[in-house]
């Protein structure tokens, strides 16, 4: 049994496709296939099966699933407690909203790993609201997150970088595209579509319309940009994408509403483990990351990036 084995079955049991499984571990569907095989056949049981578009656990699957996360835990922790000076020092997990990782920080990113050609990474993109306890389990080493609050988890450290502003975005045949402005009350009745409820500035902005007492004619919560984009072209809706990644949802044809009541404006955070050593790559990151920062707060207008703690 072999740990890549442990971690193709692992993504598998998240992500209930090879296809997907194979975007975040960036291996071939056939390749990850093969060692669930081949894992199959030394436990001598049967741990996937295919039910419509997605694969599932068998019972079989479920019991040893805890045991695979647990195994490759107990190997993460071994590996930090005696080969700080190996290969494992030059990995690096990274974890952030999708507009932050897939959107505003990618080319950031794609910057540091060419760089830096022995890291080895893995990029999640996952709910903001998730990433703390995505640390606090060791699930990943740094995770970029948008919340309406500067988060003061325990035993985490926080890097505040920047407040920016999230811009409502429609499709240019919305009937809202051409107006001078738009405020609540130009949206009541509207169709939206939002990645998750637990989103701080999405639940942040539903609660407004609330108290400015306007209801959406239906919301929509699709998980990722590219589905959510996607019903707002398709199905005429309106969206949030924070002012950073702005950029390439516009080149892609969308419109800005021009917003004029009181803009939402969530901060752009960085959070790490305070509980284990920080390592290089995790300290060059953060450089890094706070470089482009401090270039994106230097460049923009009050309508990108309001505010920043230094």
């Amino acid at each position: 049994m072999e740990t890549k084995q442990l971690i193709t079955f692992v993504a598998l049991a998240k992500e209930r496709s090879y296809q997907r499984a194979s975007v975040v571990l960036n291996y071939a569907p056939s390749t990850l296939a093969k060692q669930i095989r081949v894992l199959e056949e030394e436990l001598n049981v049967k741990l996937t099966e295919r039910r419509g578009t997605h694969i599932e656990l068998t019972e079989d699957g479920r019991k040893f699933l805890p045991h695979a996360e647990q195994l490759l835990k107990d190997y993460d922790g071994m590996l930090r407690d005696f080969c700080i000076d190996t290969e494992k020092e030059k990995a690096i997990r990274v974890a952030g909203g999708e507009p932050l990782v897939g959107y505003s920080f990618s080319d950031m990113l794609l910057d540091f790993f060419k760089e830096n050609p022995n890291v080895r990474a893995t990029v999640e993109m996952i709910c903001c609201s998730d990433i703390p306890q995505m640390i606090a389990n060791d699930e990943t080493d740094i995770g970029y997150v948008h919340d309406m609050n500067i988060l003061k988890p325990a035993n985490m450290d926080v890097v505040p970088f920047y407040r920016e502003e999230v811009c409502l975005v429609s499709a240019p045949k919305s009937p809202l595209a051409d107006r001078e402005s738009v405020n609540y009350g130009d949206l009541r009745g509207r169709d939206f579509a939002f990645t998750y409820g637990e989103c701080s500035f999405c639940a942040e902005f539903i609660n407004r319309m609330r108290k400015n007492g306007v209801e959406a004619k239906s919301s929509v919560f699709l998980g990722s940009y590219v589905s959510v984009l996607n019903s707002v072209r398709c199905d005429n809706r309106i969206t949030l994408i924070p002012a950073t990644s702005l950029k390439r949802v516009l080149e892609d044809g969308f419109v800005r509403l021009k917003w004029e009541d009181e803009p939402l404006l969530p901060w752009v955070q960085l959070l790490y483990s305070t509980e284990k050593p920080i390592s290089s790559v995790q300290e060059e990151l953060i450089k890094w990351t706070g470089r482009v920062a401090c270039q994106r707060i230097a460049a923009s207008s009050r309508e990108d990036v309001v505010g920043y703690v230094r």
